[in-house]
């Protein structure tokens, strides 16, 4: 069996120094946590609902925290014959209601908080949602657009190698998630079933569908902000045929939202994403409107991210769908626009 990475139990007050990111025990886990990060938020929600629930102080330290997390590097050879080492991380929060269950995120500036946060959050939606699953999440420090197809296939199954006697259909099932897609899941799975022996199609999701995938698995999220919003809209009695948008981010995620919001009647009058070769902000912007969106329509803004100057060009950290109404007859900009939904991430 191949080895495992290196275990850190996160309520565990023998580490009393930090590494990797972990955090340290109770008395000094105010300095570990900053308090602006993902993961700080998110214990501060779970303390407030935890006091309106009235819970216990042993039940808050236990859910306050992850059970588990992993830490390890993955050494690969790279397509040039070089090696290089990656670190990869799989933060097990909870699985008092079943096996682990999140996705894993590609991303260059992916931290040990950022992916704490995430695995807490998948604990709270399994729960509400009433199925018989943990929370759980993972990441690979890395930019898939900067590694061959190759390259990330080894990343792939180096993570699975790392990790195999941790995952399993009853024990820890991943998933998609940033930068990541059916064909690494794919990887992932023929990994795992050659280290176990036997095949296993679900010690995965978000795989393709010859492989035991789900139908609706790929545009699934993209919907989810859409119902949000559909939600939204309803409750302060607007239709969606009444409404504008623009659409910060266009990755697999706010494709599908823009194809279901159109379908639903509402008008996409700017969209916004990151050229990563240009390291610029490229953005469409329809005065009129538009159900479609056209390549010919892209304009490169020079000007640095997050400016005045350049109020469509963010990097797609995450997705953020901005509606604004026709009768409020404000279609001059989004700086003068009614936002009625936020930041939804990826």
């Amino acid at each position: 069996m191949p080895p495992r990475g290196r275990f850190f139990s996160s309520t565990n007050g023998s580490h009393g120094h930090e590494a990797n990111g972990m955090i340290r025990s109770k008395n000094d886990e105010s300095a570990a946590v900053t308090q602006d990060n993902g993961f700080a938020i998110a214990r501060r929600q779970f303390d407030r609902i935890a006091d309106r629930l009235r819970l216990d102080s042993a039940t808050r330290d236990l859910l306050r925290s992850p059970l588990r997390e992993h830490h390890f590097a993955i050494p690969i050879r790279m397509d040039d014959g070089t090696r290089r080492v990656f670190r990869g991380l799989r933060v097990q929060h909870n699985d008092a209601r079943g096996p682990f269950k999140g996705g894993i995120r590609f991303h260059p500036s992916a931290s040990a908080d950022e992916v704490r946060a995430l695995a807490m959050a998948m604990t709270w939606k399994t729960a509400v949602v009433d199925l018989p699953l943990g929370g759980a999440k993972g990441s690979i420090v890395c930019d898939p657009r900067e590694l061959s197809d190759g390259e990330q296939e080894r990343l792939c199954r180096g993570w699975v190698r790392q990790m195999a006697r941790g995952l399993g259909p009853a024990i820890d099932v991943p998933a998609p998630d940033m930068m990541t897609s059916a064909k690494h899941m794919a990887w992932m799975l023929d990994e795992f079933e050659v280290i176990v022996g036997v095949k296993a199609p679900g010690c995965v999701t978000g795989k393709p569908l010859g492989l035991g995938g789900s139908l609706g698995r790929t545009e699934a999220t993209g919907y989810g902000v859409v119902l949000a919003l559909q939600q939204a809209l309803r409750q302060i009695g607007i239709r969606t045929e009444d409404t504008l948008a623009s659409v910060q981010g266009f990755g697999k995620v706010a494709q599908h939202a823009v194809r279901r919001y159109v379908a639903l009647g509402g008008t996409v009058v700017a969209v916004a994403a990151w050229d990563r070769p240009m390291t610029t902000g490229v953005a469409i912007r329809c005065s009129k409107g538009s159900t479609a969106v056209s390549r010919r329509r892209f304009a490169r803004c020079t000007k640095s991210p997050n400016t005045a100057a350049c109020r469509f060009a963010t990097p797609p950290i995450c997705l953020r769908l901005t509606v604004w109404f026709r009768r409020a007859g404000r279609e001059d900009g989004c700086d003068n626009l009614t936002s009625i939904i936020g930041t939804v991430g990826t």
